[in-house]
């Protein structure tokens, strides 16, 4: 496998895009020529310089129409053409779509990663839900996981041979020989997140918990739409002077290994320990723990998110950073450098590609034919439109696709997506009578003659 595209919905800062840019680097090393192409939502902060070309701007948020939606599949392909790509693999969420009718058009093996449940379970609606779980994942050459417990949740849906589980990896070098900057250790520790709606529960969580334990500080390295309400509470919690925001930073190698500890999920736990670093999992609800070797096999089964594990109380807190010089380190760090060197990683997922077949064609592919050579009404949001819902249910219910299984899973979701259009309209028409009701009783008392007292 000589030339790989990499096709995203965003690419940003976090740990999708880092997990992108150790595949560029690392296939790139190997010999291949790995391009990327991604939506509007663009930040180039981790993008690495081995990116072979670089496509933005694409239409492949929710929002798309049809029309953007059938440009985003001749843009794939015409890439695949001029670069002579041999395989697309496809990361979340509206992105797996338009690379899988792209791939199938071109002949070529299809790919895509699920990185949690949340790609599995996304909120696009019944539309996407369908064609990801009856169509997509059923005519995917492989799937890749990053965790074991994604492997158990995608596997209704795929047969498990095409299922290939591949943890998230890290550049165990880059963290390990990292120098410190002048001025030696920090005695805080650092937080390194996204700082979401989703993740800043947790992230209060661990700040007021290391407050109560008398550690000097935390620092926090990340940014994200949710960081005036982590403010916020922070204040209310009379914690915020506790804390440095440090805002997004290239430099997080070198940051760890100038902080007493490190705190987070996901591969910041890996990077933490390859930076020999005691480590704090955060997860989304709480602080589960500092990681010794026996909670890192516990932890591990759900990509270090925190998912199935307790969160601990203030008193369990205290108690293990008490212990932190009990901790074995070097094992731990032994477990990083053992399983989770992502050159390695990528050098194994490479010789799954070069055994991959090109996808059978699927209905998404005939779908995309019908709209090329009909005048849809393309400006309405594709995940929205009764056209497009409508044109797959022909094609679900015909001689070449009308299976039993897939009929009655168009049927389950397309009462969903019926469901949703009724709840809207009926919250439409009681917005409008609000308004009407407002203008009138507005109007009636502009219009009131004033009593005259004699």
């Amino acid at each position: 496998m000589k030339s790989i595209l990499i096709v995203s919905e965003a690419f940003e800062v976090g740990g999708l895009e880092t997990h992108i840019r150790g595949e560029i680097v690392s296939l790139t090393r190997a010999g291949c020529r790995v391009h990327l192409a991604t939506g509007k939502r663009f930040n180039d902060l981790l993008l690495p310089p081995e990116t072979a070309s670089l496509t933005k701007d694409l239409p492949l948020g929710p929002e798309s129409s049809l029309a953007e939606l059938l440009h985003t599949i001749e843009t794939l392909r015409q890439i695949v053409r001029q670069h002579a790509i041999e395989c697309i693999h496809a990361h979340p969420f509206i992105s797996l779509l338009p690379s899988l009718i792209a791939a199938e058009l071109e002949k070529i093996p299809y790919v895509l990663t699920l990185h949690g449940p949340t790609s599995l379970r996304n909120h696009y609606g019944p539309i996407y839900n369908f064609l990801l779980t009856s169509v997509v994942l059923p005519h995917t050459s492989l799937v890749v996981t990053v965790s074991q417990e994604i492997s158990e949740l995608a596997s209704p849906y795929i047969s498990q041979e095409r299922i290939f589980s591949q943890p998230n990896g890290i550049d165990i070098d880059r963290f390990e020989s990292a120098t410190v900057n002048v001025g030696g250790i920090d005695p805080r520790w650092l937080l390194v997140s996204r700082l979401d709606s989703l993740k800043i529960v947790g992230i209060t969580d661990f700040i007021n918990k290391a407050q109560t334990a008398d550690l000097p500080g935390v620092r926090v390295v990340g940014d994200g739409p949710a960081k005036e309400a982590l403010l916020h509470q922070l204040a209310h919690d009379n914690t915020l002077n506790f804390v440095e925001f440090c805002g997004n930073r290239s430099d997080i190698p070198q940051l760890m290994q100038a902080s007493r500890g490190v705190a987070g999920m996901g591969r910041v736990v890996l990077e933490g320990l390859a930076s020999r670093r005691p480590v704090c999992l955060v997860g989304y609800d709480g602080v589960k723990g500092l990681v010794d070797p026996a909670f890192f096999s516990q932890a591990q089964y759900a990509n270090f998110s925190g998912r199935h594990l307790e969160n601990i109380d203030d008193k369990t807190f205290h108690n293990q950073i008490n212990r932190l010089k009990n901790t074995d380190i070097e094992e731990l760090f032994g477990l990083v450098r053992k399983n989770y060197i992502e050159t390695k990683l990528w050098e194994c997922f490479l010789e799954k590609l070069d055994a991959l077949e090109p996808p059978d064609p699927s209905l998404l592919t005939d779908c995309y034919r019908t709209l090329t050579t009909h005048s849809f009404y393309r400006n309405v949001p594709f995940l929205q439109s009764t056209d497009f819902m409508e044109q797959i249910g022909h094609l679900v219910h015909s001689v070449k696709y009308g299976h039993p299984n897939l009929i009655g899973s168009y049927l389950f979701h397309k009462d969903q997506f019926l469901n949703e259009i009724q709840k809207k309209v009926v919250a439409d028409l009681k917005m409008q009578v609000q308004h009407l009701t407002q203008s009138f009783n507005q109007q009636e008392r502009q219009t009131q003659i004033p009593r005259l007292n004699f």
